[in-house]
């Protein structure tokens, strides 16, 4: 259900940069997901009936087609993994498997303290085993992944291993290497495309962290966003609009809200004026306030100010220029 799309524009909408009856649009969303289908050898397509409904349609070839391992074996080329133990076989293995599929792979001492950029790697691999001796020196890794969003799989054969405390914000897996010993190098290549949902984390409650109030329309954006200010051990609330985050100031006590400027129903110009002006929301009127957008001109920065916002973030924004904003309001 929706208000639907005019026909002729129907041709259009997968077009790089064409928006229609929105402001501040990049216009980048749709053809963002025809690039992305297309690369997984899908296909997109879209039908809709002015004032009465829209459906996009998308079609994939199945997960163990031979379409799919092909687009595997093209992307493992562009794959970076890095192993990090002192266990001779598995570096030969990972070599050997490196050059049959195309990733690269490097190594390093698990009793040197990392100092190179684990976040352009995709998958990094730590041999547990090595660390049974090493407290101090698993720490301080430890405290390094737990910055990243990275893949983590943890590998061990001696059941002391498993003793070691696993930080609970780093994005990892843990795998008995004895039990893949047969297939080691092919379960290695799975591992890449495998989503890592650790078992053990559990949301801290909001006594212990920082709550922040999440609100846009782009579901897409809204959930990549949570992800990462939820392993960084942040507490996060979801709205789609501001009708419902202002439901949710009432319901629940946040340090920082981040909303987007233009959404339907209402966007984060009136939502701000009701959580500064309004009394059923004084808890909340001097809780920073930042605003998501894809443009801002001088003047729109001005009013944003005006309205009580105290910053703002272009969108799409990285990872770096979200927790460098969020850094300046909450410690």
């Amino acid at each position: 259900t929706g208000i639907g799309i005019p026909k002729n524009n129907l041709d259009a909408i997968f077009d790089d940069f064409f928006t229609h009856g929105k402001k501040n649009s990049s216009g980048l969303g749709l053809p963002f997901c025809k690039k992305v289908i297309t690369a997984f050898g899908g296909v997109i397509s879209c039908q809709s009936k002015l004032g009465e409904w829209t459906e996009f349609t998308i079609l994939l070839p199945k997960i163990d087609s031979k379409s799919v391992n092909k687009l595997k074996y093209e992307l493992m080329s562009k794959k970076r993994l890095l192993y990090i133990g002192d266990n001779n076989s598995d570096v030969f293995e990972l070599q050997k498997n490196s050059f049959s599929h195309g990733y690269n792979f490097n190594t390093t001492s698990p009793f040197k303290l990392i100092d190179m950029s684990l976040d352009q790697v995709d998958m990094i691999i730590v041999n547990l085993d090595s660390y049974t001796e090493h407290d101090y020196y698993f720490s301080k890794l430890q405290d390094k992944l737990a910055l990243l969003t990275t893949k983590v799989l943890y590998l061990y054969r001696e059941p002391k291993a498993i003793n070691l405390i696993l930080n609970e914000k780093i994005n990892y897996k843990l795998i008995n290497a004895s039990k893949i010993e047969n297939d080691f190098t092919d379960h290695i290549c799975r591992f890449f495309f495998i989503h890592f949902n650790n078992p053990k984390s559990t949301p801290r409650s909001t006594t212990e962290t920082k709550s922040i109030l999440l609100v846009d329309d782009n579901m897409s954006l809204r959930m990549y966003t949570g992800i990462l200010l939820q392993r960084s051990g942040f507490h996060v609330i979801h709205a789609e609009n501001g009708i419902n985050a202002l439901k949710s100031l009432e319901l629940s006590q946040v340090d920082l809200i981040m909303i987007d400027l233009e959404m339907p129903l209402m966007g984060g110009l009136e939502a701000t004026k009701q959580i500064r002006s309004n009394k059923r929301y004084e808890s909340h009127k001097n809780t920073p306030i930042i605003c998501f957008s894809a443009s801002l001109d001088e003047k729109q920065q001005q009013e944003l100010s005006k309205v009580g916002m105290n910053g703002f973030i272009f969108k799409p924004a990285t990872k770096e220029q979200i927790f460098s904003s969020i850094e300046r309001f909450i410690n």
